[in-house]
């Protein structure tokens, strides 16, 4: 924000005026509220999803074994359960 800071100090506004409209993009700072809410980790992201949406789990299988013997993992989303996840979707 100190880029804005300074812009804003250039066009002549006073320190208070300069201060008060940065608390006020921060405040409405949308990626920011978000990070602070529901999409701050993994968990609060499905969490969200899985309350406002059909939400389909990925499903994880293996794949084999890597030269360090180390279980490599895929992912995938069952198609079936997405199909069926948007056909009872409500269109808004």
């Amino acid at each position: 924000m100190s880029t804005a800071k300074q812009k804003l100090s250039l066009l002549g506004l006073s320190h208070e005026s300069v201060n008060s409209i940065l608390d006020e993009l921060k405040g409405s700072d949308l990626l920011s509220l978000c990070n602070r809410t529901d999409f701050r980790n993994d968990y609060m992201h499905k969490k969200f999803f899985k309350k406002h949406f059909h939400y389909v789990e990925p499903t994880s299988f293996v794949l084999g074994t890597d030269d360090d013997r180390k279980e490599c993992f895929g992912y995938y989303v069952p198609v079936n359960e997405t199909i069926k996840s948007l056909q009872t979707s409500e269109c808004s």
